[in-house]
């Protein structure tokens, strides 16, 4: 396996097949906010997996969780992909390098193709953690393993 450094706080593991997108790949993609992050893309595997982060700042993050974090993305993410055909699967919780990651399943469409995504938030201290996956709903069955694997071999550093 192959690792990211992410932040210089996340050691990501990644399978063969991914690699980390470049700025020609990324600047194709729509990103719902701008800000600091990485892409692994899998075109075998039909896979983007993103993580993001940044400080936090201001009394109302000081005072929000990782579980608020995760509600607010997705009524964020629900108005950007409703003309996708979002549809919201629920709320879930997983660990990503034993820490515990907030976040929501959902569907969608993107150029004719049902998707899946799953987003998690994770505030650590003075920062915020995002972690995305994007797939092919009929390759979920080989997806979902994948995705796991990446965030329960993470290590923070």
């Amino acid at each position: 396996m192959e690792f990211l450094k992410v932040n210089d706080q996340i050691i990501l593991y990644y399978p063969e097949g991914f690699h980390v997108m470049d700025d020609a790949e990324r600047s194709e993609m729509n990103f719902l906010e701008a800000g600091l992050s990485e892409v692994l893309s899998d075109p075998e595997r039909h896979m983007l997996v993103t993580v993001g982060w940044k400080k936090s700042g201001g009394f109302a993050s000081f005072m929000l969780n990782s579980k608020d974090l995760a509600k607010n993305m997705e009524s964020k993410v629900s108005k950007a992909m409703a003309p996708a055909g979002y549809t919201l699967n629920g709320f879930m919780e997983k660990a990503v390098g034993g820490k515990t990651i907030e976040g929501f399943g959902y569907e969608y469409s993107a150029g004719g193709v049902d998707m899946y995504g799953e987003s998690f938030a994770l505030k650590t201290g003075k920062m915020l953690y995002y972690f995305h996956l994007y797939a092919r709903k009929e390759l979920l069955e080989d997806s979902l393993p994948v995705w796991e694997e990446m965030l329960n071999s993470a290590e923070w550093i």
